[in-house]
């Protein structure tokens, strides 16, 4: 059996071509893998442009919420179905404080609407709060 796969390998070198796939990921990993087990050493697959990048990121300051919106003010609705009317009432207090105290946004319950409505102000820190 071994013989046989040896005389099949041998076959290719007599004017037959490897067909391979077009496209795929495994493809362009394996013709990845091909260049650099044939280029010289390890450096040969390395680009030039990762050597020309700067070893430490730029530093920024923090922009506040003011400065993240551009002075525009972000808003949310939530609907509310009408089956969770009653527990939104009884827990409105515990829901209502941690939101304008810790994320500083506002937020309301419109009643012609049935929506929850939450939105930003100067006093947010965070905008991604909404």
């Amino acid at each position: 059996m071994e013989g046989e796969m040896e005389t099949q390998g041998a076959g290719s070198e007599d004017g037959f071509t490897q067909v391979t796939r077009k496209g795929g990921r495994r493809a362009k990993k394996r013709q990845a893998e091909q260049l650099s087990a044939s280029g010289e050493g390890g450096d040969a697959g390395r680009m030039d442009t990762e050597e020309a990048r700067p070893a430490k990121r730029p530093v920024f300051p923090p922009l506040s919420g003011d400065g993240l919106l551009g002075g525009k003010e972000e808003t949310r609705k939530i609907p509310v179905p009408a089956n969770r009317y009653t527990p939104l009432k009884e827990n409105w207090m515990k829901i209502f404080t941690p939101i304008v105290e810790h994320l500083g946004l506002q937020i309301r319950f419109n009643l012609k609407s049935r929506n929850v409505e939450i939105r930003t102000c100067k006093e947010t820190k965070d905008v991604n709060g909404v």
